[in-house]
């Protein structure tokens, strides 16, 4: 139940919420065939022969809840997100950045709130999904959707572009750490 990871170094966080979606599919799936009449059946028969296999079906069975409720919250909070994602795909850097504050303080609210999703590994697997996303974007509006290399456009045009992409980077860079800050806060000063 428990598999290694593997995406491709330019995931982006609609994977992430596809990743989720799909592991929250095949739990619920799993949970169905476990709570089927003949499943009970079966469990009821090892509990009155008093098999051994009753403590490894439990185990088996506590697995699927717990990863079932994982997903189940990892897909609530990824959906959260999703809001302020959308932009990363449809926006130009000058598009993307009236939502990146919005976007850090969803991450924030998915760390102080979710109980699976909450750890270092995921938040940073997420920002890295966030931040391929840009890269990927920056690059494709400076070379025109990859029809035009910088040195086929005009150098004034290729200066602007450049520019909006150093205030997308200032801009997350800004919310990142004002994110980060907070956080810190909370944590040392929690509301009464």
């Amino acid at each position: 139940m428990e598999q290694l990871r593997q995406e491709t170094d330019d995931a982006g966080p609609q994977d992430e919420l596809e990743y989720w979606k799909r592991r929250m599919a095949k739990f619920k799936f799993l949970a169905e065939q476990m709570d089927s009449q003949q499943v009970r059946g079966a469990v009821l028969a090892m509990q009155l022969a008093r098999s051994k296999l009753l403590k490894t079906w439990k185990e088996m069975d506590a697995r699927v809840t717990h990863n079932l409720a994982e997903a189940k919250d990892n897909v609530k909070f990824v959906y959260a997100i999703e809001e302020y994602c959308h932009p990363l795909y449809l926006n130009d850097p000058p598009g993307m950045t009236p939502y990146i504050m919005k976007l850090f303080n969803t991450v924030r609210m998915i760390h102080s709130i979710s109980r699976y999703y909450n750890t270092s590994d995921k938040l940073s697997a997420l920002l890295i999904k966030i931040t391929n996303q840009m890269i990927r974007a920056c690059q494709v509006y400076i070379s025109c959707q990859g029809t035009a290399s910088i040195w086929c456009q005009p150098r004034s045009e290729v200066r602007i572009k450049i520019q909006h992409c150093l205030k997308l980077h200032f801009t997350y860079r800004s919310a990142y750490q004002k994110t980060k800050v907070g956080d810190v806060k909370s944590r040392y000063h929690p509301k009464k």
